[in-house]
């Protein structure tokens, strides 16, 4: 990769980092070129170069955001520790995710209102990957007897995707993120 190469390649990652910080603190429809330019230390003309307009780089960042959430609860899921640690870390992602990203819950119905389908699929598919492992989650949590028999796996899985979109407000101390956490780990059980 020659010099140019290279720096094309930082003023991206910066752009897209520009974008990604903007799309998960503010309303979509509130995100101008001009606020990513000066965030990201480029100019508009620079941004129009790289990306065909302004709904694909915010595509780019939502694909970006999308990955990385979903990568971050793979790592802990396939950690080797207990069903109750990995689930306590499941939750603690995810809560974490909405703080630092305030407009989370409306990037998701973005991502599946369907006005973008490419988009819905990639993000879909991601979120496929991680079914696995929350699959063993579940059936490891079976085994050392944390999760009732009667609750099944597609039950499991709506529990925890509810759970997830808990309001911020429940758990904005640590003592309230203590709480809430063994609260749902204890509803399984």
């Amino acid at each position: 990769m020659n010099g140019h190469e290279k720096r094309t390649l930082m003023k991206k990652k910066d752009i897209i980092n520009a974008t990604k910080k903007l799309v998960s603190t503010i309303p979509l429809s509130h995100i101008r070129i001009s606020d990513i330019a000066q965030l990201a230390s480029v100019s508009q003309v620079t941004i129009y170069k790289l990306y065909e307009n302004k709904q694909a780089l915010i595509k780019e960042a939502i694909k970006t955001i999308s990955y990385e959430n979903v990568n971050d609860v793979n790592i802990i899921l396939k950690k080797d520790l207990p069903y109750s640690k990995r689930i306590e870390l499941f939750f603690k992602t995810s809560f974490n995710n909405t703080i630092v990203m305030p407009e989370i819950a409306k990037i998701r119905e973005y991502i599946f209102s369907g006005v973008d389908e490419d988009l819905k699929s990639y993000v879909t598919n991601l979120y496929n990957q991680t079914t696995t492992l929350l699959t063993q989650l579940y059936y490891d949590g079976l085994n050392e007897h944390l999760i009732r028999s009667e609750i099944n796996l597609e039950m499991f899985l709506s529990m925890l995707d509810l759970y997830s979109h808990t309001h911020p407000r429940y758990y904005s101390t640590k003592e309230k993120l203590t709480i809430l956490i063994n609260s749902l780990i204890r509803s399984f059980t």
